[in-house]
């Protein structure tokens, strides 16, 4: 199946260590067997963010899905706990993100623990400059546990080229794989991921 994923994300300081990120992101289904344009879900969400150190940070998210607008599925409330560390190279950064999610959409919870690896790096030089592009990819672990069901085991990997429009606005186009529940019964689907980020 292929689906589509545009976001939007605002993010903005409220102090030195502490900030505040809104993004808004709908999936469509564009392919089944045949081209479709299907909207799936919308999803609100926010994250406080609080910088532990240059390079090291820790948040706490809220996300609504809403699906039961688009189908006979419930919506879904998910909290988010996360920690991040980023290290800096002479040309290329490695991020490393931890989460933990409690996914609320019914009886039981679904409990999720995700580690992402994230490369990214300029195209031009060792320094991304205003109207330059660079790449970015990354591969995650999840693993989905609740009382009522077996472990899922999912991995996913992206590659996005992105352009930094201005100090302010960075625009990023991409691809991700997603290989899903593959200890039990595997799902296969690509995603085209769009995103604008507005640094207020």
């Amino acid at each position: 199946m292929g689906y589509w994923e545009p976001e939007i994300g605002i993010s903005y300081k409220v102090a030195p260590l502490y900030s505040h990120k809104f993004s808004i992101e709908k999936r469509t289904l564009w392919f089944e067997d045949k081209t479709v344009f299907d909207v799936e879900q919308i999803d609100v969400s926010h994250f406080s963010n609080y910088k532990l150190l240059d390079n090291q940070s820790i948040a706490l998210g809220l996300m609504y899905r809403f699906e039961s607008l688009f189908s006979d599925e419930r919506d879904e409330f998910r909290l988010t706990e996360q920690y991040n560390l980023t290290t800096t190279h002479i040309n290329y950064r490695l991020g490393h993100r931890i989460r933990a999610e409690q996914q609320f959409s019914g009886t039981p919870i679904n409990h999720r623990f995700r580690y992402r690896l994230t490369i990214d790096f300029p195209l031009q030089g060792t320094r991304l400059d205003v109207g330059e592009m660079f790449f970015i990819s990354s591969i995650e672990n999840l693993l989905t546990v609740a009382k009522t069901q077996k472990p899922e085991y999912d991995q996913r990997y992206s590659i996005s080229l992105g352009l930094l429009l201005n100090k302010k606005l960075t625009l990023t186009n991409g691809l991700e794989y997603r290989l899903e529940n593959y200890s039990n019964q595997a799902a296969h689907s690509l995603f085209l991921l769009s995103s604008l980020n507005i640094d207020l």
